[in-house]
């Protein structure tokens, strides 16, 4: 089909910060394949700066910003004559469908009764190597190749930058380990740590030795401070999804969530792994947001600091 007949592309993932960080990646991988293409990323005004940091440019149209409300997006897209892809299927984007129904619509597949299997102790309901991301990229037709997506200008180099903060408490490995890790490595390497204060962290009750606490910063920060980084050290938070379109070492501690379920890391390439120990009670949450059901959060405790900087 030649170029001028294709339909834009308009790509849908509203939020949150690490899974449209992720979905960045089916943007980039697009203009890769179609180069003259019309493509249009639609995501939530505030993560628009994710989205401004591809490694090649989309259009991008900030919900919220450049257009406000479902009405005037479907609007939007029944003007251009969108072929568009729901690369989450949330009810906004249902809403959306229904008022464009003459659009070519593509929604993924959430998988949501083998979900919920697989958090009920299933370890058979999802393969092994399934992603939402690989799940992503065949809806919208395109193949995704081993190379970074997004880029950052460098702020301070650093060896080591440490993450602990995540959305829900059961996802975190505990502080006091980060702190004793910090103490030790940061004896003879650069450390950093990021995090922010809406995370409620005891930063300030800790010992963190010669460390560089960077806390506090906008979103550009913090992908200058990723991008600086030699490698990062993150629970399943955004910025591990961002560490790793970076191109940097990431290393995920993975607790009660899942690769299958949307954790990072997404991709396959060698960067970027996840410290996961396989209990027979992983995963135990879609999203980390249950208390855990065998007491004691294993998954996450298991992992002493001696047996992370092995890994490191």
């Amino acid at each position: 089909m030649a170029i001028e007949a294709l339909a834009p592309l308009a790509l849908l993932r509203f939020s949150s910060l690490g899974d449209v960080a992720s979905a960045a990646r089916i943007a980039f991988e697009a203009r890769q394949r179609w180069p003259e293409r019309r493509i249009v990323f639609i995501t939530h005004a505030r993560y628009r700066y994710v989205l401004d940091q591809l490694a090649a440019p989309v259009e991008i149209i900030g919900l919220g910003q450049e257009v406000r409300g479902i009405p005037a997006l479907a609007k939007l897209l029944r003007d251009i004559g969108a072929e568009v892809v729901d690369l989450h299927a949330s009810l906004r984007s249902s809403a959306l469908r229904v008022q464009t129904p003459a659009l070519s619509w593509k929604r993924l597949d959430k998988s949501r009764g083998l979900r919920r299997k697989l958090v009920k102790g299933d370890s058979s309901a999802l393969a092994l190597g399934h992603r939402v991301q690989k799940a992503q990229a065949l809806l919208a037709g395109v193949d995704l190749l081993d190379r970074p997506w997004l880029k950052a200008q460098p702020s301070k180099p650093c060896d080591l930058l440490l993450i602990p903060g995540a959305a829900w408490a059961e996802k975190r490995w505990p502080l006091e380990n980060f702190a004793e890790l910090a103490r030790r490595v940061s004896k003879e390497s650069a450390v950093r740590l990021l995090y922010s204060p809406g995370d409620n962290l005891p930063i300030d009750e800790m010992q963190w030795g010669a460390t560089d606490l960077a806390g506090d910063l906008d979103l550009p920060a913090c992908f200058s401070a990723i991008a600086a980084a030699k490698m990062v050290l993150s629970n399943d938070t955004g910025f591990a999804h961002i560490a790793e379109g970076l191109g940097v070492q990431t290393r995920v501690l993975i607790g009660p969530t899942d690769q299958r379920l949307g954790a990072a890391p997404q991709s396959t390439m060698a960067h970027a792994r996840s410290l996961h120990l396989g209990l027979n009670c992983q995963p135990c949450s879609q999203k980390g947001d249950k208390v855990c059901h065998v007491g004691g959060r294993p998954c996450l405790l298991d992992w002493t600091v001696d047996r992370v900087l092995e890994q490191l």
